[in-house]
Formats: structure tokens, C-alpha cells, sequence
């Protein structure tokens, strides 16, 4: 069932907001319970009704329907973005083991003419039966023709896995950095959409930024850290081309996604913060302003 609300109150519905834990799964064998070996199969349990809404192995990432809606929600209340929104959901089952929501910012134009971009969206999903991995998509919905009818045009997007190194909070920021440069900054926007890589640049700037001196102070490079930019621009470059556009939500994903288990992870996202911020300007000669 379809539930659609307007509502400048983001708060999750009760519907999607029960608590999951992973529980130990048993077989019956003649008159006993047999445990099941965790890293075989473990259980998703709703905590208020004892339901099971899935069955993973002990490496599974628990990512409630309620941290998605919420980091998504408290991401919206940080920008400029319309706050006229039209809420969306809707469950795969009567359990909510599986869910998708819209969140539609309308009357950004007041005459829209074709090819406008009359709405943003946000999409995504989430599950603890599989259906779906977290998946959050911002579109804008251009009119192509005046009867109302709308293309999705994408503007940011991200699908993570449900594994212990996922961070919705940074799928989160990226998402909305990219959406408040389409709204507010449309001519940037357009023009780095426009503007092919240059991938030697790129390279060597991401390098230029994995180097760090170890303990007997020779410079290094930081391989792993490599790895994980060249990855994430992979992935943005199939969404969006090899342009600039595509390096922008690498880097806006890469600032924010940092190893909550690591010592001091507030500090590492504040430096690779300032990182960002001078990457976007002409020292490292990647084109964003020149």
C-alpha cells in the first residue's frame, strides 16, 4: 500500500520505526534444538513482535528502515531545499521487511516551461530480507511536456551493502551537497557536468593526498585510501560520465565516509574536509575553477 502525506515534519512513521536485532537461529532434530553455526545463518528479528523478516550470515550490517529515514530526513533540514514535501512510502510485505520512500520538494517553479526541472526527489530504499541494499537516489523531475508529464533526471545517487563499513550519515552528506550545488548553484552545476576528466590530474591528485610520513619519516602512500577514491570515481563515473560532475560526489562521499572504528574519526572527517575544499581550487589544477 501506497502512503502519501504532505508534511514539513520528516519524522519516520511508526510503521518502518520497530527495533531489529540479529538473533541465533535453531533447527529441530527429533526432540531438540540444534543452533545454527552464526556464519551460516543468523536471523532479523523485530523486537516488539518476534517476527522474522530475514535470514543472513553473521556478517550482515543491521541498518534500520529508521537510520536511513532519519539521516536522510536530518540531511534535508541542512540545506536551502524547498520544504513543501510530499511524503511517499510503501512496504513489500505487512511486515515491512522491505521498504521504499519518496520525498518530492515541490513549487520550484512558479510558470514551469519544457525541460524545467519542476520537482526534486528523493528516493531510497532499505531491507532486512535482501530485497534491496541502501540505495538513495536525488533526481530532478524535468517536465518534457506541459500536460505534466516528468523524466527523472539524476542528479547524486548510492547503493552500499548491508557490511560493518557502511555509513549512511556519508551517503547521506554526499546526496545533499549534490543536490544543494543543482539547486542553488545550476550554472556550476551544468558547466561541470559538461567538462571531461583529466584523468592524469586526477590521478596524481588523488596520490597527492594518500601521501602521508610513517613513523620513521619517510613519505608513504596510503594504498588503501587510493584504492577506496579510485572505486568510489569508478561508480560515480558510470552514474554521471567522465566529467567533473562525477569527481565532485566521489569527493564529497570520500570527506564524510570515515572508519567510525578508528581512533579520532572526527578529526580525520575535519581534514579531509579542508582536503576537499582545496581540491576544488586551482592548486590541484583539477578544473573546478579556473
Amino acid at each position: 500500500m501506497l502512503n502519501t502525506f504532505n508534511t514539513t515534519n520528516l519524522d519516520c512513521p511508526g510503521e518502518l520505526s520497530f527495533p531489529v536485532d540479529m538473533q541465533n537461529l535453531y533447527a529441530t532434530s527429533t526432540d531438540e534444538l540444534v543452533k545454527a553455526n552464526p556464519k551460516m545463518a543468523m536471523a532479523v528479528v523485530n523486537q516488539d513482535s518476534g517476527h522474522i523478516l530475514g535470514v543472513h550470515t553473521s556478517s550482515y550490517q543491521i541498518v534500520s528502515h529508521k537510520e536511513v529515514w532519519d539521516s536522510i530526513a536530518q540531511g534535508i533540514t541542512q540545506t536551502s531545499l524547498p520544504k513543501d514535501i510530499t511524503v511517499e512510502y510503501q512496504t513489500t510485505d505487512p511486515f515491512a521487511s522491505a521498504f521504499r520512500a519518496d520525498f518530492i520538494f515541490n513549487d520550484l517553479v512558479i510558470e514551469p516551461k519544457v525541460d524545467d526541472i519542476i520537482k526534486y526527489r528523493i528516493r531510497f530504499y532499505n531491507s532486512y530480507d535482501g530485497t534491496f541494499s541502501i540505495n538513495i537516489q536525488a533526481e530532478g523531475l524535468r517536465l518534457w511536456c506541459l500536460n505534466g508529464c516528468t523524466t527523472p533526471h539524476t542528479v547524486s545517487s548510492w547503493r552500499a551493502r548491508h557490511t560493518r563499513n557502511v555509513s549512511v550519515d556519508a551517503i547521506s552528506n554526499k546526496i545533499m551537497a549534490a543536490l544543494n550545488v543543482f539547486h542553488n548553484h545550476k550554472e556550476i552545476y551544468q558547466d561541470w557536468m559538461q567538462t571531461p576528466l583529466d584523468m592524469f590530474a586526477v590521478n596524481q591528485a588523488f596520490i597527492k593526498v594518500c601521501k602521508y610520513k610513517s613513523v620513521t619519516g619517510k613519505i608513504k602512500t596510503n594504498e588503501k585510501m587510493l584504492h577506496n577514491l579510485s572505486n568510489t570515481l569508478e561508480k560515480e563515473i558510470d552514474q554521471h560520465g567522465r566529467n567533473l560532475w562525477a569527481l565532485y560526489n566521489c569527493l564529497t562521499y570520500w570527506q564524510s565516509h570515515v572508519d567510525q572504528t578508528k581512533q579520532n574519526p572526527t578529526l580525520t572527517e575535519f581534514n579531509r574536509r579542508q582536503t576537499v575544499v582545496k581540491m576544488l581550487g586551482k592548486d590541484y589544477g583539477l578544473g573546478f575553477y579556473n
